[in-house]
């Protein structure tokens, strides 16, 4: 079981996503079939991960809500109640769903020096956060988490977040018409995920400096 969750993480990070997909969801019913907590919580997390990558929000949504019940009813799963959260406060927001996006926000932030959030868990919390600012139509918030999250990774060498964050850096710009700073992070944003092969992303980044 656990071997197809990490076949499935690696083809997610090459922007293999249905075959990911298809992997996470065969870990998940061996999990399932021999009561594997811990990797059916890990693979129903990929599974919306990958259903987020995939833009089925909706799916994604209530496959993060079964995580957030799965890890409340067994010790030891606060980072995955803490990252579902914030990527429910993400797509929501992508749903204009902006009052659920709020409310999980504030309930979540706080949440960002837990022991218990892992240093990647915290490099995609705070670009998430970032994320679902911007959305939310608050540059000022959103520039402040995607500072942090810069700084964060920049100091972990968490590249694909960093970049990530760059991007999302230059998305703002663009709003604010400040268009050759946006063209200079999204430069530096494409320049990261070229080296790191990360196909999904690197698209998403061209697709970005084409608007």
């Amino acid at each position: 079981g656990r071997l197809y969750n990490l076949l499935g993480y690696i083809h997610r990070q090459t922007g293999l996503l249905q075959e990911a997909l298809a992997y996470h969801q065969q870990a998940e019913q061996i999990a399932t079939t021999l009561q594997l907590t811990r990797l059916k919580i890990a693979a129903t997390f990929d599974m919306a991960l990958c259903q987020r990558d995939l833009a089925e929000y909706e799916i994604a949504i209530s496959l993060f809500d079964v995580v957030c019940q799965l890890a409340q009813a067994a010790a030891g799963y606060r980072e995955y109640i803490i990252y579902s959260q914030c990527c429910l406060a993400y797509l929501h927001s992508c749903l204009q769903a902006n009052e659920t996006a709020l409310q999980l926000v504030h309930a979540v932030r706080g949440e960002m020096e837990s022991s218990e959030l892992t240093s990647w868990g915290k490099g995609q919390s705070l670009l998430l956060l970032g994320s679902t600012y911007r959305n939310l139509g608050n540059p000022e918030r959103s520039f402040e988490y995607y500072a942090q999250t810069i700084q964060f990774c920049e100091e972990n060498q968490f590249t694909a977040i960093l970049a990530k964050a760059i991007n999302g850096v230059a998305q703002l710009h663009r709003q604010q018409q400040n268009f050759e700073q946006a063209l200079a992070s999204h430069l530096q944003a494409i320049d990261l995920l070229d080296k790191l092969r990360a196909r999904c992303e690197l698209a998403d980044a061209y697709f970005q400096m084409g608007l």
